[in-house]
């Protein structure tokens, strides 16, 4: 006998926290508009924190969820959160995110607005981002690094020209 559909609830495609937008769809966190440089194990984590905020999330869901599939020990979770605590500047201002509960896990306590497709689109588009985390490189400084640190590329990039 198969176990009955159940229809879990809608995910948001975004969500805002404080002057912070974490749009997980796209890997993107942004500040004030501008895109904040985070590790994908560390934008994992805080993804499913932010998801459940609130709630306490166990260290074995946290490596679950950021990685899957690979043996990982806690201090892999401490890491993350340390980084998170960094880009995030919890602590600072009397802003508190991330909070730990000993020996157990971690949870969001910040108020966390979600946002739909549309409201998460209309944000980013907004604050100036096109779903980058990280500008691209313009070309031109790639080719040059790549010349200047490999002369036997040159060949290779000059058929691209």
């Amino acid at each position: 006998m198969s176990e009955p559909f159940v229809d879990s609830p809608p995910r948001a495609e975004g969500h805002a926290f404080g002057p912070y937008r974490l749009i997980p769809g796209q890997h993107l966190l942004l500040r004030d508009g501008m895109p904040v440089r985070v590790g994908g194990r560390a934008l994992a984590v805080l993804t499913l924190l932010v998801e459940r905020a609130g709630a306490l999330v166990t260290k074995r869901e946290l490596m679950a969820h950021a990685w899957p599939g690979t043996v990982v020990t806690e201090s892999s979770i401490k890491v993350a959160v340390s980084e998170l605590r960094s880009a995030l500047r919890d602590g600072q201002d009397g802003q508190r995110y991330l909070v730990n509960i000993p020996r157990r896990g971690y949870q969001f306590v910040a108020p966390v607005t979600r946002l739909g497709p549309r409201e998460a689109a209309a944000k980013a588009a907004l604050e100036g981002v096109r779903g980058r985390a990280h500008p691209a490189p313009r070309t031109v400084e790639v080719r040059t690094w790549c010349v200047r640190m490999r002369p036997s590329l040159r060949k290779g990039l000059d058929s691209f020209r």
